[in-house]
């Protein structure tokens, strides 16, 4: 691995507060890294394996990478000043949604936002909304999917009419 993507990763980490040994951390890893990637973050190119997987876009290498080069601590990781300005930009995408705590898992956004720029590739909304459903039925709520359509097609992640 580059010391670039490392270092990507590693600020992923610290600024996300992601914990390996929690599974809903890792499954917020997989959904932030593929976002990220979609918003050209260009030190995250080498994760092109995405796929479908239970709870979304899914990376094997990503998974390898993050157990083997995350540190147990990483409170002396510094955050340069592009990766903070992405951050600053994903984190806006993220605060449109305020999901109620008790419905949703705390990756929720991050998997639904992750699943419909996957399934974006059908470029029609009933049928990205049909696949959502079927894939996700606990993230059926129309309301929320017509949300996360408009914030992702402003943030330029999706491409439909």
């Amino acid at each position: 691995m580059t010391e670039k993507i490392k270092e990507t990763l590693l600020s992923i980490k610290k600024h996300y507060n992601i914990d390996l040994a929690i599974f809903n951390d890792r499954v917020k890893l997989q959904k932030i890294v593929y976002l990220l990637k979609k918003m050209d973050l260009n030190a995250l190119n080498k994760y092109n394996d995405f796929s479908w997987y239970l709870y979304g876009p899914y990376s094997s290498r990503l998974t390898k990478d993050a157990f083997e080069y995350f540190p147990e601590d990483s409170k002396n990781i510094i955050i340069d000043n592009l990766s903070s300005q992405i951050f600053t930009d994903f984190d806006k995408l993220i605060t449109n949604f305020n999901l109620d705590k008790n419905k949703y898992p705390d990756y929720a956004v991050y998997e639904l936002l992750a699943s419909i720029v996957y399934f974006s590739n059908q470029k029609d909304l009933d049928k990205i909304y049909t696949k959502l459903v079927e894939k996700k039925p606990y993230l059926s709520d129309k309301e929320l999917f017509n949300k996360a359509i408009l914030i992702l097609k402003e943030k330029n992640l999706i491409n439909i009419e």
